[in-house]
């Protein structure tokens, strides 16, 4: 039968010939870039995760510092109550809601105040031991602070905001009793200023006219004498 075919026939053949192998090397032309597309798809989406990784591995030792700092601040409120404040040494209070708070209370003639040393420019809160405050110790007196108070069972603190630096003297109305209260710079320098002593004071036991027995005008806390200054 092939002997018989014409020239037509053998053009038609090679044609369809030649069609077929274009559809096929088409085919494979497309295949090819599919698969690249595919491989392409596939780099893209491993360097996104390789980015991504990385980028939440840089933010580890930022988390890790933010949990140290929240833990820290927890175990200082729960051990303080509040932040601490700046100190100046061991006998300065630490601010306490920005107020320094200090003990007084007696021993024999003399104010005790635990501590003795605060801050210029911070409140300054004086809370007195009652039951160690007889007599006319109770009656405060420090006027280069401006500071006078009558402490009582309740009413035992008073306030005041140190505005110049210096060793102060405190003492009872009757001057009787005394003590010191040294206030530092706002930078925590001790200033060489302190008040010269108190001078007149009267003692305990004394007669009429100021003594703290029993004698008229006298501390009627220690004595009982009429126009006392304490009960």
């Amino acid at each position: 039968m092939d002997e018989h075919n014409t020239p037509v026939d053998d053009k038609q053949n090679e044609n369809s010939e030649n069609l077929n192998n274009a559809n096929n090397n088409s085919s494979a032309e497309v295949s090819e870039n599919k698969v690249e597309d595919i491989k392409s798809v596939v780099a893209e989406s491993k360097s996104n995760l390789v980015a991504e990784d990385n980028k939440h591995n840089s933010q580890i030792p930022y988390i890790i510092s933010i949990v140290a700092i929240m833990l820290t601040a927890f175990i200082l409120l729960n051990h303080y109550g509040v932040y601490p404040s700046e100190g100046i040494d061991g006998n300065v209070i630490s601010d306490v809601k920005d107020v320094q708070i200090v003990k007084l209370s007696v021993q024999g003639s003399n104010y005790v105040l635990e501590p003795s040393t605060v801050k210029k420019g911070i409140p300054v809160r004086i809370e007195a031991d009652m039951s160690k405050m007889p007599g006319c110790s109770k009656a405060v007196v420090m006027s280069s602070l401006g500071v006078r108070k009558s402490f009582s069972s309740s009413d035992n603190s008073v306030e005041f905001t140190p505005d110049k630096a210096g060793t102060f003297n405190i003492a009872c109305s009757m001057n009787m009793y005394q003590g010191k209260l040294t206030v530092l710079d706002s930078d925590g320098s001790k200033a060489n200023y302190v008040e010269p002593a108190p001078t007149g004071g009267h003692t305990c036991g004394g007669g009429a006219g100021g003594g703290c027995g029993g004698g008229a005008g006298g501390c009627g806390g220690c004595g009982g004498g009429a126009g006392g200054c304490g009960g």
